[in-house]
């Protein structure tokens, strides 16, 4: 499908925004080829307003038809404007393609020029054209000759010093904001994908990033990277495999030392970091034991703001927080006793202590020796039904002591909190 989208409008009238919406919209209903439109007003002030919008077309629209509507939506924005009536370049959607068109003619007449082009480049599978430029390319091979291809298109046209992008599922790469070609970097990528197997890189001026298909190539690929003559030029270098997700900014070296150690370990599904934080997705506690003994109580482990483990989904939902070796260690054996009982939906345990969630009530005086035996002296414990009939807040002592609820209606049932308590304070 072809789309059109408005991306500001205003219009002369008490209700601007939702005006103006409606006049395209009526303008636009009895063209041919035009499916659907679709706006949406922003009456600011009395007589000003916006309004956003999409319009659809038919998905085998010609060149020539797109070039027809660039040119009545063109013509529609420069007769409609006036004090009260302005406008954003409108975007068109042709299936992978989006071309931005605003009231210029000689602007809108190049961005037809370059989808056409871009169209007929091999290697290219979409784009967008706007104030920056985003192609698509049909795989990583073909990433940096559809990037150089874009560049040499751009370059005779006023969008030639605007930031142009190409990306291949998960491989970009990126002229950054000057536009200007990030060389180092494509020749380290150019290096290290005839000798590592890729899953996803990325490539700009100030940056250089590479993931890796197996964990157990990020140590080699690391320092392969490091000893090309001009790697001081690519700026800070990450290297991960597909199991790590990174986000966020900042120095990943500290994370990255971590997810090193701990290499491919089974159980282990995924591994996301920022700078300071680590979460590592496990399909079991014994697979989070295992790794937890390979990351052990070294400094840089210790230093994190945060460092997590979770389960897949949620269910059961598992939650490990700490950043202190004995403590999760403490945690994960807790979780191992508790998460053996079905009865168990959900577990989550930090430094403090932990908060448990059961099947239901009839269940909880048997369980209450477990959770006595499964939690350090001293730990603060909540243990809640799935459906919060019950939910008690205690200090792990004996005989128990049970936390006051922080509002007047968390009540739960006497009767089953004094066998509870009982049934704890009978338990070895």
């Amino acid at each position: 499908m072809l789309i059109v989208t408005i991306t500001g409008l205003s219009a002369c009238s008490a209700n601007a925004g939702s005006s103006g919406g409606e006049k395209f919209e009526k303008f636009l209903a009895d063209e041919p080829d035009v499916v659907d439109v679709r706006t949406a007003g922003t009456n600011n002030l009395p007589f000003y307003g916006s309004v956003g919008g999409s319009v659809t077309v038919t998905d085998d629209a010609s060149e020539k038809r797109v070039g027809e509507l660039a040119d009545l939506i063109a013509g529609y924005i420069n007769k409609h404007d006036s004090t009260f009536l302005s406008w954003s370049p409108v975007r068109l959607e042709i299936g992978d393609f989006a071309l931005s068109v605003d009231g210029v003619p000689a602007h809108n007449d190049e961005m037809l020029s370059l989808y056409s082009q871009l169209k007929a480049t091999d290697g290219v599978v979409g784009a967008t054209i706007d104030d920056r430029t985003l192609v698509d390319a049909s795989s990583a091979a073909e990433l940096v000759g559809v990037y150089d291809a874009a560049a040499a298109l751009l370059g005779d046209t006023h969008r030639a010093d605007t930031p142009l992008t190409a990306t291949a599922r998960g491989f970009v790469v990126s002229g950054g904001e000057t536009g200007i070609r990030p060389d180092a970097a494509i020749d380290a990528f150019t290096a290290a994908a005839a000798t590592f197997d890729l899953v996803g890189a990325a490539l700009n001026p100030h940056a250089f990033g590479l993931k890796l298909q197996r964990q157990t190539d990020v140590a080699a690929a690391t320092a392969f990277i490091a000893a090309l003559p001009y790697a001081a030029s690519l700026g800070p270098i990450t290297v991960t495999s597909g199991l790590v997700t990174q986000t966020g900014e900042g120095d990943f070296t500290q994370v990255n030392g971590i997810v090193d150690r701990i290499g491919a370990v089974t159980g282990l599904l995924e591994v996301e970091s920022t700078p300071t934080q680590l979460t590592l997705t496990v399909d079991s506690v014994t697979a989070a034991q295992r790794v937890d003994a390979l990351i052990g109580d070294a400094v840089d482990a210790a230093t994190l703001e945060s460092l997590r483990y979770q389960f897949e989904g949620d269910d059961p939902e598992f939650v490990v927080i700490g950043t202190d070796y004995a403590v999760r260690q403490s945690s994960l054996a807790t979780a191992a006793l508790l998460l053996t009982d079905d009865f168990v939906e959900s577990i989550v345990l930090n430094p403090s202590g932990g908060w448990v969630v059961v099947a239901n009530t009839a269940g909880l005086v048997e369980f209450a020796p477990s959770v006595k035996r499964a939690f350090a002296a001293g730990s603060g414990i909540t243990v809640q039904t799935v459906d919060r009939e019950f939910q008690l807040e205690f200090t792990a002592v004996t005989p128990l002591i049970v936390v006051p609820p922080y509002f007047d209606d968390e009540t739960t049932d006497p009767l089953t909190e004094a066998a509870f308590i009982a049934a704890w304070n009978a338990a070895p």
